[in-house]
């Protein structure tokens, strides 16, 4: 198996390079920005991101404002 790692500047095209890629090689990827986004709102890990940079990371419903973190 091989792992091909795409980096860059955001709005660089990563993400459309690597779907791109991904159809040409008939191989699947894994969209980690979008994990990672997805674990922000995790509980245990927006209690860990609230203990060390408090809670006015939170918007008005107690959810991650990421504009503001």
């Amino acid at each position: 198996m091989h792992i091909i790692g795409i980096t860059g500047k955001s709005g660089s095209g990563k993400s459309t390079f690597a779907s791109l890629l991904s159809q040409k090689l008939n191989c699947s990827h894994i969209d980690i920005d979008k994990i990672g986004h997805q674990a922000l709102f995790q509980p245990d890990i927006l209690d860990v991101l609230c203990d060390k940079f408090g809670n006015q990371i939170l918007d008005n419903n107690g959810k991650l404002d990421r504009k503001k973190w």
